[in-house]
């Protein structure tokens, strides 16, 4: 380039237009030759020297196969979601951009609402490869008739923006053959059958419907891996019978995870025996209104059966039946001598639930990182509280006491509908030694009966030598209740059932307990230990 003194000594020689240009055209000349070496150092840069070029284009294809099938990338100003990333690496260089024009599999995802022409981009250069119908609530229609007429090559087809699914669609999904079809995702917005033609999804691996009740045999699915299906507000009629949906499923060699969320019709009584081998099941969860329908998991022969999740949405049976139905359940358990459990109790007046999560072969430090063998939950009958009773009392033994979360809405500590049968559940949970709770009052609800007289021994939790007190709640009436709590720990104290260790979890604001609240029972506990406050999740 010409310097300062340069082009002073040109104007000197008073150029013509002529020359003047003549110069301009030199000067630009040189210009792309320096940004033509620029690009060249790039490239040999980029190429030669960064690290991440010297990857073999195979492994680069598979980061963006990552890529175009990862979480959707969202793009400040654009009025849809890109759900492929791939778009960003193809400009980052020359190699990139020749790698993934190379590789038809990443762009396999098409943007559903991505404009027109992005879509036939994507079709063409994603050839022959198979094909994934994603939705979101922005995806175009016009796109999506495109799309289904390849339904042949489609790979994974997930309809969730509940909005937009036709019912024309849904009988070209399940009437026309989709011999590449491995995942299917429907979600409806209003409760609607799902029937397919045999045969249609040969290769269908996992299968989730979320408000279709199921009306066809899934016998002819015996490729599944996993299978979800969640019928909440459906009515009873739409709904496949039990003994028929679970016979189907007998000897599915590949299922390994089964998900059913109000699926089944009420059982017809009485229920005939069934024996149902899932020999490759590892995660099974069902949560259901009719506790008989959680009953047929006794059925199930898993031997590879990892997790079980069993919620009773309510009991709509008869006591003595659902008493029935927990004795079979944990009967067929595998032994747990070995596992450590916790224990939910809430008595509220609306609802009460007991839930028991068992870990098996693994230690009380290690529960927060590792998902419960049994996670078991029954709404019960407000008032006598018996089927609660029967979850938390009839678990078979383990070697780690287990934990009991205690939950109630009540206010004050007279007229408690809950108090008798509430009493006679907690004096059978003689193991327990450890108490959490997120209110005060409902550690005074615990210790109520506690003897204060001579000769009573009866009382709640006998082992009882831990709580703690999360203090999530602003305290009623605190100084009554503090009077009142002081008063039953120095009786449990004296007839030797004393609280050793007291944990507080203090807020730092409001209304809840404080340091001066503690110090009032350092002579009645061995320890006093105060932490943060945190909000847990246990009774949610």
């Amino acid at each position: 380039m010409a310097s300062a003194d340069s082009l002073s000594s040109f104007f000197s020689n008073s150029p013509t237009t002529e020359h003047v240009d003549a110069k301009i055209q030199s000067f630009q000349r040189r210009i792309l030759q320096l940004q033509d070496g620029i690009r060249r150092l790039g490239e040999y840069k980029n190429t030669r020297l960064v690290v991440v070029s010297k990857l073999p284009h195979e492994v680069l294809s598979i980061i963006f196969e990552h890529l175009a099938l990862g979480t959707p990338l969202v793009i400040p100003g654009y009025t849809w979601k890109q759900s492929n990333n791939v778009l960003p690496a193809t400009q980052v260089c020359r190699l990139w951009r020749q790698v993934a024009l190379d590789s038809p599999r990443i762009w396999s995802c098409v943007p559903s609402s991505a404009p027109l022409r992005l879509v036939e981009l994507f079709l063409q250069r994603a050839r022959s490869a198979p094909l994934c119908l994603r939705t979101n609530a922005y995806s175009r229609l016009t796109n999506m008739v495109i799309l289904l007429d390849r339904l042949p090559q489609m790979k994974e087809i997930d309809l969730h923006a509940v909005h937009l699914i036709d019912p024309n669609w849904l009988k070209r999904i399940t009437s026309e053959p989709s011999p590449l079809l491995e995942t299917l995702a429907l979600e409806n917005s209003s409760p609607s059958s799902f029937t397919f033609s045999p045969g249609a999804f040969p290769a269908l691996r996992h299968l989730s419907l979320k408000r279709y009740a199921c009306k066809t045999s899934l016998a002819p699915l015996n490729s599944l891996h996993t299978l979800a299906i969640d019928c909440t507000y459906m009515s009873v009629p739409d709904l496949p019978s039990p003994i028929d949906f679970f016979t189907a499923l007998n000897n599915f060699p590949h299922l390994s995870s089964l998900t059913l969320v109000n699926a089944l019709a009420p059982p017809m009584a009485p229920t005939p025996s069934l024996t149902i081998c899932l020999p490759s099941l590892t995660d099974l969860s069902i949560e259901d209104g009719d506790v008989r329908n959680i009953g047929l998991v006794t059925c199930i022969t898993a031997p590879c059966l990892e997790t079980i999740r069993l919620w009773t949405t309510e009991i709509q049976v008869d006591f003595e039946s659902s008493i029935a139905v927990i004795v079979a359940l944990y009967s067929n358990l595998p032994d747990l001598t070995h596992a450590s459990s916790e224990f939910i109790l809430s008595t509220r007046r609306s609802s009460s639930y007991a839930r028991v999560r068992v870990w098996a072969n693994h230690t009380e430090e290690r529960r927060d990182s590792v998902t419960p063998f049994l996670d078991f939950k029954v709404i019960g009958p407000v008032g006598d509280l018996q089927i609660e009773e029967s979850v938390l009392t009839l678990l078979p033994w383990t070697s780690v006491p287990p934990t009991l979360y205690f939950s109630s809405d009540v206010d004050s500590l007279a007229g408690n509908p809950f108090d008798l049968p509430r009493k006679r559940l907690l004096r059978q949970l003689t193991s327990v030694t450890e108490v959490h709770a997120d209110r005060l009052i409902d550690l005074v609800l615990i210790m109520c009966d506690t003897p204060t007289a001579p000769g009573q021994t009866i009382m709640s939790l006998p082992s009882w030598s831990k709580m703690v007190l999360h203090d999530v709640f602003d305290i009623n009436y605190k100084a009554r209740i503090l009077a009142r709590l002081k008063k039953q720990m120095s009786a449990r104290k004296a007839l030797n059932a004393a609280i050793k260790t007291w944990q507080f979890n203090l807020r730092t604001t409001g209304a809840g307990s404080t340091s001066a609240d503690v110090q009032q029972f350092e002579d009645l506990v061995d320890a006093v230990e105060i932490g943060s406050w945190q909000c847990h999740q246990f009774l949610l």
